[in-house]
């Protein structure tokens, strides 16, 4: 990995905050302002009736006040669909929006409980709440320990093949608003419904919430060994290279052993989990969300099969271990071919 200047890498720390400051100084405007603005409304303006919500305050916050999930896609298409793909545009990479997958899931929960309209039991919220700081915080982690502590120093590598597509590549700037972004607003959104079913229902705390809890602390735990330890696996390897030693091919031990993808087992355990919140608290409509990021980890598992094929010193390695480890539910290996 290239080693960016401290400038650069500061001015792209400060970057990271600074692209947060309209959407959180907005919603402390409208979490101040709009309960008594809006209350004073009589009729509710709809989408359609756009210039009404962009030049009377009173018509945005009752907008706001009776469409909380309509409201949050309007502030995250503008703060961060359109903001961070006109930044990607002047600096040429779409780095902001992957520690932002860290950071937003906690914002957007933290919207909900704080919502004028909110109602919600108590111990739920601050349990769902203190669990996904702690994704947050872990994967966080995880991905600045990745980049080595540097910010923006490269964008995800499914962007960058994009980009580096000799057919597609050269209208990567005009599609990567739909591939990097909008696609990321119904995902991260969608990840987040439960956590706008928990704050709608004052149903009593349960047995069932404390299965809930117990799975999405069983997530997180596999999620973090697995990325653990497959840092450990990647410094181990940098250095037996410096020491001009052979490389170890694959990880294949420790929760490596039983699948072939923890980390993405943990993500869908824990997200999963959260779902199930959404379902116990009624709204059961909140869990397709979890269902398309279902989907999208499945799909990026492929995609990260393929790309460990393609290297011809570890593909043998990689083939064996296919054929005796599952791939994304973990379970017992097979004997390795001696």
């Amino acid at each position: 990995m290239r080693q960016q200047s401290w400038i650069a890498n500061i001015l792209n720390a400060l970057l990271i905050v600074a692209v947060a400051i309209p959407a959180v100084v907005f919603l402390r405007w409208f979490n101040e302002e709009c309960p008594t603005l809006g209350s004073d409304v009589q009729h509710v303006p709809s989408l359609q009736n756009w210039t009404e919500l962009l030049t009377s305050k009173q018509a945005m916050c009752a907008f706001g006040m009776h469409h909380p999930l309509y409201f949050l896609h309007a502030i995250f298409f503008v703060n961060v669909c359109v903001l961070f793909w006109v930044i990607s545009i002047v600096t040429g990479t779409t780095w902001l929006i992957d520690p932002y997958w860290t950071i937003l899931p906690v914002m957007m929960a933290h919207y909900f409980q704080l919502h004028p309209s909110a109602t919600t039991e108590n111990k739920r919220s601050v349990i769902s709440l203190l669990l996904v700081w702690v994704w947050s915080v872990r994967l966080t982690h995880s991905y600045f320990r990745r980049e080595e502590w540097q910010f923006g120093v490269r964008e995800d590598w499914r962007f960058t093949e994009m980009r580096n597509d000799p057919k597609f590549g050269r209208f990567f700037w005009l599609h990567s608003f739909f591939t990097a972004y909008v696609s990321q607003q119904f995902m991260l959104i969608g990840v987040t419904l439960p956590y706008y079913a928990i704050h709608t229902s004052a149903k009593p705390w349960s047995i069932v919430d404390c299965a809930i809890a117990i799975s999405a602390i069983s997530g997180l735990t596999i999620a973090y060994f697995a990325d653990t330890q497959l840092r450990n696996f990647m410094v181990s390897n940098a250095k037996r290279a410096a020491a001009s030693q052979p490389k170890i091919l694959v990880l294949d031990t420790g929760v490596w052993k039983y699948c072939r993808r923890p980390n993405y087992f943990g993500e869908i355990l824990w997200w999963s989990a959260i779902g199930a919140w959404g379902v116990w608290c009624g709204q059961a409509w909140t869990f397709v969300g979890t269902l398309f990021n279902t989907i999208v980890l499945v799909s990026v598992t492929f995609m990260v099969e393929e790309k460990m094929l393609r290297k011809e010193e570890r593909r043998q390695a990689y083939m064996d271990y296919c054929r005796r480890t599952s791939m994304l539910v973990p379970w017992f290996a097979k004997a390795k071919v001696q």
